[in-house]
């Protein structure tokens, strides 16, 4: 367990037992509220640099070697979530295992048997290609231990993932991103903190409505106007760039408004910002 997960178990038990006192005291204290618990995503300090695939400039494409060294840095770790056809959680960005594995085929019709058997092709020739990942393994070696920012890729992986996190207690531990406005919600009802991604700029109104509806973050491609960013951040909502792979886009984007970019290369642009 956890360190993070020890502290609220311990936090839990404390309350428990001063239950009789605070019941005892409703009538005097009425205005009394629960604290609410905090993580990782709380802790969270602009401007920051996710691991767009883990470092994807560096290592294979959602590898275990990319996340080992992204937690080492610091950084918070990126994981595309699509699910296998037996409905396993699976970490891959296309929808087919051509570009980034050794097999073929759509994601959604691949089998557990055959996603094992798979390999991550190195980026380098020559390298050796490593083993896939299962949403599980990730959650179960840095859950609680280093920020994660997994993403609905598919539709269908909305109820595994959020069910994933919440049967771990990781909800402030991490950040769930989607496209999907009505996943990014689902997320968002679980108290899990939530960046909403969208290619356009919204309206206000939908801007409006994302933060009512408990979203947290904006997530949006580095091209579109500094105009949408200004607005997102008077709705209340903390824009995040993506994907901005220079040390003069990423400084643009700060400048904007922004407190925070996916980069496939976060330890060159975080030298380059904090030294």
């Amino acid at each position: 367990m956890s360190e993070i997960v020890t502290r609220r178990v311990a936090l839990g038990a404390a309350l428990t037992a001063a239950g009789g006192l605070l019941v005892a005291c409703s009538e005097d204290r009425r205005d009394v509220t629960p604290t609410q618990s905090t993580g990782l995503a709380d802790k969270l300090q602009p401007p920051f640099f996710i691991a767009h695939r883990g470092g994807a400039a560096r290592y294979p494409e959602h590898s275990m070697e990319a996340y080992d060294a992204d937690a080492k840095a610091g950084f918070p770790i990126e994981q595309d979530v699509q699910l296998l056809k037996d409905g396993t959680p699976v970490i891959i960005h296309d929808s087919t295992a051509d570009r980034t594995m050794t097999g073929h085929g759509k994601v959604k019709d691949l089998t557990l048997a055959q996603w094992e058997k798979m390999r991550i092709k190195p980026i380098k020739p020559g390298g050796k290609p490593v083993k896939p990942l299962q949403l599980k393994e990730v959650l179960d070696k840095f859950g609680g231990k280093h920020l994660l920012v997994p993403e609905i890729k598919s539709k269908d992986a909305k109820n595994a993932l959020i069910e994933s996190i919440v049967k771990r207690d990781l909800q402030r531990d991490v950040i769930v991103q989607s496209f999907y406005y009505e996943a990014a919600v689902a997320a968002a009802a679980k108290d899990i903190p939530t960046l909403w991604l969208s290619s356009d700029a919204p309206s206000d109104d939908k801007f409006k409505a994302a933060k009512s509806d408990g979203i947290t973050y904006w997530g949006y491609d580095e091209s579109l106007p500094p105009d949408a960013v200004k607005r997102a951040v008077h709705a209340g909502l903390k824009p995040v760039a993506w994907t901005v792979n220079t040390v003069g886009d990423a400084r643009r984007q700060f400048k904007a408004g922004a407190v925070g970019v996916f980069t496939n290369n976060p330890w060159k642009l975080s030298k380059a910002h904090y030294g």
